[in-house]
């Protein structure tokens, strides 16, 4: 169970911290998204479209996509891809992955 704390901004999680900690996502990318968890993204994303019954070319959200694994793979398969994360670091490199 998370502890909630309270802020002059409303009550927020643990986990929202580690989302907004740049030294965190900067320590830990590598071991979060290593080039086998990406190259895992094309048979998960075969998963997902059977499993969700996603027709080609669908407007698809990918909520949070992190380093957009699975935005980049359905993107390729001709879907309409909308991909949202909150750390600033993970946007960064987002941005650099999706330039196909």
């Amino acid at each position: 169970m998370q502890k909630t704390k309270k802020s002059n901004l409303g009550d927020y999680s643990i986990a929202d911290e580690t989302l907004t900690d740049e030294e965190f996502w900067t320590e830990f990318k590598n071991l979060l998204f290593a080039e086998d968890k990406l190259e895992s993204s094309k048979e998960e994303i075969e998963k997902i479209i059977d499993l969700a019954n996603i027709q080609e070319g669908s407007k698809v959200l990918d909520m949070p996509c992190g380093v957009g694994r699975h935005s980049v793979e359905l993107q390729k398969k001709g879907f309409e891809v909308v991909g949202l994360t909150k750390p600033r670091p993970i946007s960064k490199m987002l941005g650099r992955r999706t330039k196909i």
